[in-house]
């Protein structure tokens, strides 16, 4: 939670990958005109650990949680004042509780829990597809946070979607993209047998893509976007709002070299709520030694 009147601020937001950039972007469009920081500074680390391999490429749930230990003593060192999970997957690991945090910090799971959870008691007759990468579907945390609050497991499904988020990093509405999406769109509607669908997209890279509504909908009635990205950030923006118009900067902190595709695709997406998220992706402050793992 954000003190009153400060003269500056530090938030970091961690993904492994480029996902979290859409939920700083949100972030900083609600703080813009309206926020209890003079100088807020927005810090994105990509807690990609090497060329090739991402979180859900590690083998064993040890691995991941070195990594992310490792992850983490490199973000105390930056003293943030908040720092947000903006990452599904390193959510779900956080979730167990054997990664200490010596920070402040937000994940997204219950803002995208709730956010999951309202949209199936607007619509009792829909079903709640949950898109993840494998490490999110396969812990199943999503439906079971769900299942505790009675709804029916007749009616959720959680599928991973392994290497998605790679795709739409490089070409959010291409051509592999759509053909992983109606691979998917198929398997659901032989799951659910078709009619209304929830799609929760909670893997931040997701809404990057505007394809899932063409493609889903060719098998279903109806298509709902269940989108936390934008939910984790209204979440936070209570704490943060107060009377000053700040001074916004960026900075993207990456270990692994981030190609020129990639930031070009997602720049489009981000410029209109965030060009200081934009310049921060243009130039990403590339540190080999940003984390030891």
């Amino acid at each position: 939670m954000a003190e009153k009147d400060l003269p500056f601020a530090r938030v970091v937001f961690c993904d492994s990958g480029l996902g979290g950039l859409d939920v700083a972007a949100n972030f900083i469009s609600l703080c813009r005109n309206n926020c209890q920081a003079k100088e807020l500074e927005i810090i994105c680390f990509n807690a990609w650990p090497r060329p090739g391999v991402g979180f859900n490429q590690l083998p064993d749930l040890k691995t991941k949680l070195t990594a992310l230990q490792q992850v983490n003593d490199a973000i105390s060192e930056l003293s943030p004042s908040l720092v947000v999970y903006a990452c599904n997957t390193i959510s779900t690991l956080i979730s167990d509780g054997n990664v200490a945090l010596p920070f402040p910090a937000l994940t997204m799971l219950d803002a995208a829990t709730g956010l999951l959870a309202n949209g199936l008691r607007q619509d009792p007759e829909a079903s709640l597809l949950i898109c993840g990468t494998a490490t999110t579907a396969q812990s199943g945390i999503y439906s079971k946070g769900l299942y505790q609050r009675g709804f029916s497991r007749r009616k959720i499904a959680e599928l991973g979607c392994p290497g998605l988020a790679t795709q739409i990093e490089y070409a959010p509405n291409g051509a592999m993209v759509r053909q992983m999406l109606r691979h998917y769109a198929r398997q659901a509607a032989e799951h659910f047998g078709g009619g209304k669908l929830l799609l929760g997209l909670c893997c931040t890279h997701f809404g990057y893509s505007n394809l899932w509504q063409s493609e889903f909908g060719r098998f279903f009635d109806t298509v709902t976007l269940l989108n936390p990205n934008a939910e984790v950030a209204k979440r936070l923006f209570p704490d943060w709002q107060g009377g000053y118009t700040p001074h916004i900067t960026a900075k993207l902190l990456t270990r692994v070299e981030i190609a020129e595709s990639k930031r070009s695709s997602l720049a489009v997406f981000l410029v209109d709520r965030a060009p200081e998220i934009v310049e921060a992706l243009c130039a990403p402050a590339r540190e080999k030694n940003l984390f030891t793992f």
